[in-house]
């Protein structure tokens, strides 16, 4: 290829050759115009009880009809300069099962505690397109809903003005997701306890089709601030205010969900996690959720034992896919 093509698509997709006026969020949602005032400096905070909430999953056997999944969610929970954990695990089989003479998604979970119903072959939350859902796309869901259920477990023994803070943001996908996020918010006005979301990865972008991120970073202060607002949502499946956050001079900038009924302990919650944020192996992502992640995490030697466990249960029950002869072959 070409170096003047590539410079002249390099032109193309700079961020900081556009004059974006607003943040685009998507239908549901009424923009704030950009405004250097809206960006906010982080004032020390005092410490606070914070849990960082995460999990992993692991699928184990799979066939055009079902999925087995290995599923763990942890809880770091920091309170007093003290650390502990709370952990989840167990499996998950979603399996295509006919009912009333129609087919659908059954789901069994043991060892957590999370109930899902059966769930249509196509529905739409899930599916991509027409095509019908995977197996694995359900056991996604689960893996979501026990995050969620954990997060309200715990929550039940923290004291008042504890936070909560899961990886991801506040958006519910399904109408499964919006029903747990409404038990965890439940909690959260009863035990004034603040509901927050941290995102690794963030596609919001401007209204000229540019990340949103690297545009606010360069027209951001020095040193640390959070944006805010953004946009304001009317969406029932996003209870939330978003924010983007530079927690440490050295590190990037993320984008912050908080439960929008609690958007005025926002400057507390961003001080919280700036405090935790320190940490040399990822500058400005807040360490409690690299530890829930660590621990959360089903690593590549504990997958393949689960795996060898359950082809020796299963034996020939299962055909090997040909995408995996295909990728031995080349």
């Amino acid at each position: 290829m070409e170096q003047d093509v590539l410079n002249t698509i390099a032109q193309k997709i700079n961020p900081f050759k556009s004059k974006s006026k607003f943040i685009f969020l998507g239908e549901g949602y009424s923009p704030v115009e950009l405004d250097k005032s809206n960006f906010r400096r982080i004032q020390p905070q005092a410490h606070s009880t914070i849990v960082f909430v995460d999990g992993g999953n692991a699928e184990l056997a799979k066939g055009p009809n079902f999925s087995l999944q290995f599923i763990r969610t942890c809880a770091v929970i920091i309170e007093a300069g003290k650390r502990r954990t709370v952990r989840q695990e167990g499996t998950c089989l979603v399996q295509a099962v006919q009912k009333d003479e129609k087919l659908s998604y059954s789901v069994e979970v043991t060892g957590i505690d999370v109930r899902v119903p059966a769930i249509d072959l196509y529905e739409q939350s899930l599916a991509e397109g027409s095509h019908r859902v995977e197996p694995a796309r359900v056991a996604e869901l689960v893996r979501a809903l026990a995050e969620l259920q954990l997060a309200v477990k715990v929550a039940a023994d923290l004291p008042a003005n504890a936070m909560i803070i899961r990886d991801g943001d506040l958006q519910a996908h399904t109408i499964y997701e919006q029903n747990a996020f409404r038990e965890l918010y439940e909690i959260g006005r009863d035990r004034a306890i603040t509901i927050a979301g941290v995102s690794k990865q963030s596609g919001i972008l401007t209204d000229t089709g540019h990340p949103a991120i690297p545009v606010l970073g360069k027209l951001g202060p020095e040193g640390t601030w959070y944006y805010h607002p953004i946009a304001t949502s009317s969406r029932p499946d996003h209870q939330a205010s978003v924010c983007i956050a530079k927690l440490h001079p050295m590190g990037r900038a993320f984008r912050i969900d908080i439960f929008d009924q609690q958007e005025a302990i926002l400057p507390e919650l961003i001080a919280a996690l700036a405090s935790n944020a320190e940490d040399a192996a990822f500058l400005g992502y807040p360490y409690g959720l690299i530890e829930a992640d660590r621990f959360a995490k089903v690593r590549d030697e504990e997958r393949v034992y689960l795996r060898a466990r359950a082809e020796l249960a299963f034996g020939n029950i299962i055909d090997e896919d040909a995408h995996s002869q295909l990728d031995r072959a080349t």
